[in-house]
């Protein structure tokens, strides 16, 4: 299982640096551009994370009903679009090319993909802490009770399943770029409905992931991890879709 965890950390973690590195290597681009869909990400989270913790307090999100999925799935892309619009075109305002709307989502997933890594450490951290020693500082005696049937739970299922939290960031920064890809055409066509679109397209993408898992059982089952990815991986194909149709409206855009 360990193999696997750690796997899993090297994809969140590793597929992102690597990627960036490749394109800085190999494309004419600004690393200052990665930084700046980096930093909408992280300013879209001071944003969406009260507005989630609003919402709980006045009932709106509670449990884990239809209604409590499609709001934390809205919310997501009511925050995160635009954030990746204003940083376009306000910090980035010459960016109109397929390479630079590549290197801007990427910058946006990547950095997302690295915070779910660094989380994944300290939950793998804890993981092993707890089972092999049984106590962690910190957590009371019904969360240490809790934490240990969450562990027996996952060691009784195939240790390959751990790779689903690695394969699920990979099929994440493909929708980021395509969700970049929407904003992009926003900026360049002057269309605001480009970016209701990437709007729609994120809650539709956060929703269908979310009620798959939780109305198959949640993370404590493994059909229900195995049918969440199989979603999501499915999306990538209009992700992958948008991506190309982008790459030949922008094709004029060279600079």
């Amino acid at each position: 299982m360990l193999f696997f965890q750690i796997l899993t950390i090297l994809i969140q973690i590793g597929v992102p640096v690597f990627l960036i590195g490749w394109i800085l290597k190999n494309w004419r681009i600004d690393s200052k551009l990665i930084w700046a869909g980096a930093a909408a990400f992280v300013g879209s989270q001071m944003i969406h994370l009260p507005l989630n913790w609003y919402l709980s307090n006045l009932g709106l999100i509670s449990g884990t009903g239809v209604i409590s999925l499609l709001l934390l799935s809205f919310t997501a892309g009511l925050c995160e679009e635009p954030a990746r619009y204003f940083v376009l075109r306000r910090w980035w305002p010459k960016a109109k090319t397929y390479k630079e709307t590549m290197a801007f989502g990427l910058g946006h997933g990547g950095v997302e993909s690295f915070i779910v890594g660094l989380l994944t450490i300290l939950s793998v951290a804890n993981f092993w802490a707890i089972k092999d020693m049984g106590v962690i500082p910190g957590l009371s005696p019904d969360e240490l009770k809790a934490a240990k049937e969450q562990i027996e739970i996952s060691l009784a299922m195939p240790s390959w399943v751990q790779l689903a939290g690695g394969l699920e960031r990979v099929f994440t920064m493909v929708f980021h770029l395509s969700a970049s890809c929407l904003v992009m055409i926003s900026i360049v066509k002057k269309n605001a409905l480009f970016l209701w679109l990437s709007v729609l397209w994120h809650t539709v993408y956060n929703f269908a992931g979310l009620s798959v898992l939780v109305f198959m059982g949640g993370t404590n089952e493994m059909n229900a991890i195995i049918y969440s990815e199989l979603t999501i991986m499915v999306l990538a194909i209009p992700a992958i879709y948008i991506i190309k149709n982008t790459k030949k409206i922008l094709s004029s855009n060279q600079y």
